[in-house]
């Protein structure tokens, strides 16, 4: 028998198995909630297991690192734009955003009347310092990369509610840099540990690791909260978060393991929330290393991959095929970008390459659903090609320290925009670059990209750079999974979210109990 074969097996076994035992738990659950109906109810205490955390959560939000530390983030702040359910731009404290014709200036004009938690409205000011905490040179934050146009002494405050930025070199898409989810508006004498935001939901109280309590902030500038309280509960285990859920202590959770999706979809006191979102799951090979400095390699490992087979086992089917390119939802992907299984193509490369019998070490960790699954069962698809892949299995501890280190590994990431994708992690300057991919004629074309105003033609020069990426970058991107969550039926208003971000991006503003 197949190593293929035994995985899938023991995989239908470990599901059959958790199905069962979740049925029981399920069926006393749902004789406890009871029925519900689809009257939104306002007040109360909102519950919510989410994954990761631990001693070193944050509310700094322009450092988040665990989905934990995300969850708080994006409920204690609002930034100056978000992404919709659909993964496209809406404003949120501002109200406009204007550029220039040479894409050399952009003047922001911010909510008239929104407030922080303690009061102050919030101006210019505020969102002039945001930037530059962004940005520090000395101490650069997450969303930085994709700020690298931005010259913060040449922020200039136009009046209480606007301000203008003088650019370092044109760039059209600088207002998507203000929809990621690192980039909450604080005001200017901000405490990280006496953190003050804008967003829908106030601190109450933080104990890193285990939970976070936050109040509705009655005078939210958008439409505020139905729940008076929030609470985020950290539950990096898969059993503990799925067990919370079915014992009551929880209304809502992130991650619903796809063993269980079955049972808890049949079961009317529960509801899955499936996401199609552009989330992806790549092998990450550093192309400044050997074997990998060789392009060959590279394709011709991407030839070894069985990707439909990948998405079955990897991600029980709750996936689409991948054909080594991200941003799948963003208006600019290249769709004809397809790529067959050639094992006899892969041969020939590795022989040309000098790297017949090859062998490699591929690290891998449990830090999303399917990465593990995906290792081992790529090992098996290339011995097809005579190439043995000895996979090293890490936690979390032992993996990301070396995250970028790793010659031959494993990765995840959410929905970008393709631009803001490409400035996170697919150039020199990109800080999250495991693959260590530095393409002087991509470069240049992501500058040209990043100042071209008209979205045709900006569109045709991002085909090109996913062209070059296709043909010789270090990723192999196989899958895009659904975000699979699941919650109460006694909790309505959250939806299905392309961002690839749990419980539809963790708007718990949305959510309500049901009468």
């Amino acid at each position: 028998m197949s190593k293929i074969r035994m995985l899938r097996n023991t995989l239908d076994r470990r599901q059959l198995m958790g199905g069962a035992i979740a049925a029981m738990a399920l069926g006393y659950a749902g004789s406890a909630l009871g029925q519900s109906s689809p009257n939104p109810q306002k007040g109360g205490s909102l519950r919510v297991g989410i994954a990761g955390g631990g001693p070193i959560d944050s509310l700094d939000p322009h450092s988040p690192i665990t989905p934990a530390d995300i969850a708080r983030v994006l409920n204690l702040y609002d930034g100056l734009g978000d992404d919709n359910e659909q993964a496209e731009y809406r404003p949120l404290l501002a109200e406009e955003f204007e550029v220039n014709p040479s894409a050399t200036e952009w003047t922001i004009r911010i909510k008239q009347g929104a407030e922080f938690h303690n009061g102050k409205t919030i101006g210019a000011d505020d969102v002039a310092y945001t930037i530059r905490r962004i940005i520090d040179p000395k101490n650069p934050r997450n969303a930085a990369p994709v700020m690298r146009s931005i010259d913060p002494a040449q922020i200039v405050k136009l009046d209480d509610r606007t301000i203008r930025l003088k650019l370092r070199r044109p760039d059209a898409a600088l207002r998507d840099a203000f929809r990621i989810l690192n980039t909450g508006v604080v005001p200017v004498d901000f405490d990280p540990k006496n953190p003050v935001g804008s967003g829908p939901f106030k601190l109450d109280q933080f104990v890193p690791g285990e939970q976070s309590t936050f109040k509705r902030f009655e005078n939210y500038h958008g439409q505020a909260p139905y729940v008076d309280e929030l609470v985020l509960i950290d539950l990096p285990d898969d059993v503990a978060r799925v067990n919370a859920l079915l014992g009551g202590q929880v209304h809502a959770i992130e991650g619903l393991p796809y063993s269980q999706i079955p049972v808890v979809s049949a079961n009317s006191s529960f509801k899955v929330l499936t996401s199609k979102a552009g989330s992806f799951r790549p092998f990450t090979m550093r192309v400044d290393k050997p074997p990998f400095d060789d392009v060959r390699v590279r394709q011709a490992l991407r030839l070894l991959v069985d990707r439909e087979q990948l998405v079955k086992l990897a991600f029980s089917g709750h996936g689409r095929v991948a054909y080594d390119a991200y941003s799948p939802n963003d208006p600019c992907f290249d769709t004809s970008l397809v790529r067959e299984r050639d094992v006899k193509e892969a041969r020939s490369l590795l022989a040309r390459a000098g790297h017949s019998n090859l062998q490699l070490e591929l690290a891998t960790t449990a830090a999303a659903p399917g990465l593990l699954e995906a290792s081992q069962i790529f090992a098996e698809q290339a011995r097809e090609g005579d190439v043995t892949i000895n996979v090293k299995r890490l936690d979390q501890g032992g993996f990301f320290p070396e995250y970028t280190n790793w010659p031959f590994a494993v990765d995840y990431w959410t929905h970008n925009p393709y631009l803001n994708q490409v400035a996170l992690g697919e150039l020199a300057t990109s800080p999250l670059n495991p693959t260590r991919f530095s393409d002087e004629e991509f470069t240049r074309l992501n500058d040209l990209a990043r100042a071209e105003l008209d979205q045709n033609r900006r569109c045709e020069l991002v085909h090109q750079m996913q062209r070059i990426s296709f043909e010789r970058g270090g990723l192999i991107i196989w899958g895009y999974p659904d975000t699979i969550d699941a919650h109460s039926a006694q909790i309505g208003g959250l939806e299905p979210d392309l961002t690839g971000w749990g419980l539809n991006r963790y708007k718990f503003k949305k959510a309500y109990f049901v009468a």
